[in-house]
C-alpha cells in the first residue's frame, strides 16, 4: 500500500505517475496495488491518472477529501493504433469526508481489438454540503468490452448533498460489448442524486451529413469519436 498526502493546490494538471514515482521505487509492499491519496483542506488539484504508462493495469485507487477540498480526476485509455490489447481493472473510491468537498471524475475510453476494461467506482459521502460527479464514456470497436460498475453512497444524517453519475457508450462493432451497472445507496433525505446509462451507435444520418461536406467515412467517424470523448 502506498499513501500520499497532497497539501498544495495546483492549477495545472498533475501526473499521478509523477506524484507516485519515488514512492513506487521505495515501496516494499505494493502487492495489493492499493494507493491512497489524501487531499488536505482548502486544496484544489487536477490529477491525470497515467499509471498505464508504468504498466500498472490493475489498481485500487482511493481519494480522501478533507473540508473544502476539490478534486478533478481524469483517466484516459485511447488504444486506437496498437494491435495489442489491454486488460485494465480499476477500482476507484472517492471518500468525501469534509464539508464542501467536491469531486469531478472522468473516465474516457477508446477501445479496440480485444481490449477488456473494468471500472468499479464508489462515490461515498460522509459530510453535508459535499458534491460528486462521475462521467464514464467509451467508444468500442473490434471485440473490445467494458464493465462499468458505479455506486453512489450517501450516509445517514447528511444535508445538501449532490451526487451524479452517467455512463455513455458508443459501439462501433457488432462484437464489442458493454455492461453498465449504475447504483444508488441513499440514507439521507436532503440530497440531489442522479444516475443514468446509455448504449448506442453513431447516427447514420450524421455520418452521411459529414461525408456530404467532403469528409471520408473514416474521417467522419474520427470527428464524432473525438467530439464524443472530448
Amino acid at each position: 500500500m502506498i499513501k500520499v498526502n497532497l497539501v498544495k493546490s495546483s492549477s495545472r494538471p498533475i501526473s499521478l505517475l509523477e506524484i507516485l514515482k519515488e514512492k513506487l521505487k521505495e515501496s516494499l509492499d505494493f502487492s495489493d496495488n492499493k494507493i491512497i491519496v489524501t487531499i488536505d483542506s482548502n486544496i484544489e488539484v487536477n490529477i491525470e491518472d497515467d499509471l498505464l504508462d508504468a504498466d500498472i493495469y490493475k489498481l485500487n485507487l482511493e481519494f480522501v477529501l478533507s473540508d473544502n477540498a476539490k478534486l478533478n480526476y481524469i483517466f484516459k485509455h485511447l488504444n486506437e493504433n496498437s494491435k495489442l490489447f489491454d486488460i485494465v481493472d480499476r477500482n476507484l473510491r472517492f471518500k468525501l469526508f469534509g464539508e464542501y468537498s467536491s469531486v469531478d471524475a472522468k473516465v474516457l475510453v477508446l477501445g479496440c481489438f480485444g481490449d477488456r476494461l473494468k471500472f468499479k467506482t464508489i462515490q461515498e459521502h460522509f459530510s453535508s454540503h459535499s458534491r460528486s460527479n462521475l462521467v464514464v464514456k467509451s467508444v468500442l470497436d473490434g471485440k473490445a468490452s467494458i464493465v462499468s460498475d458505479n455506486i453512489i453512497i450517501v450516509n445517514p444524517g447528511l444535508k445538501k448533498v449532490e451526487a451524479n453519475q452517467i455512463n455513455k457508450n458508443i459501439l462501433l462493432s457488432d462484437h464489442s460489448h458493454v455492461v453498465s451497472i449504475p447504483k444508488l445507496e441513499i440514507e439521507s433525505d436532503d440530497v440531489k442524486c442522479f444516475h443514468g446509462a446509455a448504449i448506442s451507435r453513431f447516427d447514420n444520418d450524421v455520418l452521411f451529413y459529414l461525408q456530404s461536406r467532403g469528409l471520408t467515412l473514416d474521417k467522419s467517424r474520427d470527428v464524432l469519436i473525438n467530439s464524443f470523448l472530448k
